[in-house]
């Protein structure tokens, strides 16, 4: 009799647990998709007001200031872009915009071939350096193809 009791509970066990429900990969997918990202959060704690944009690459953020300055988004979390953000006013067009919110400076200015003298250093032309086409800075060689402003 002991045995039947000892092998109904043993059985009745294994029933239940099978019964116990398992995380799916929706449950995996809903919380990854909460996770915030820390450069945008970095952005509203310093009182900034977070805009999307588009490029060839993608997707950016760019952290919004009163009084027209900006930053985009990794660059003010990495401190390549003060809080408060850049002054924008002035550039002639959204590649010179993106060089100094990202921590640039735009040499060359009102020519055909504006540049920017990335955070690193080196040189790109605006429109590539916005477009993601420049070379690496740790590449050995990273002003490889670029052309000097005139």
């Amino acid at each position: 009799m002991q045995k039947a009791v000892l092998i109904l509970g043993t059985s009745a066990m294994f029933i239940l647990a099978g019964c116990q429900s398992s995380p799916t990969g929706e449950t995996d997918e809903r919380n990854t998709a909460q996770l915030a990202n820390p450069a945008s959060v970095n952005c509203i704690e310093k009182g900034g007001t977070l805009e999307i944009r588009q490029n060839k690459q993608g997707e950016y953020g760019v952290c919004l200031f009163a009084d027209n300055r900006q930053c985009e988004e990794w660059a003010l979390l990495r401190g390549d872009c003060p809080v408060g953000g850049r002054k924008i006013t002035g550039y002639e067009n959204a590649a010179e915009i993106y060089c100094v919110i990202t921590g640039g400076q735009v040499e060359g200015m009102g020519t055909e071939t504006p540049m920017c003298k990335r955070i690193d250093g080196t040189l790109c032309n605006a429109q590539a350096n916005m477009d993601g086409e420049c070379p690496d800075p740790s590449d050995p060689n990273p002003n490889a193809g670029n052309v000097e402003a005139p």
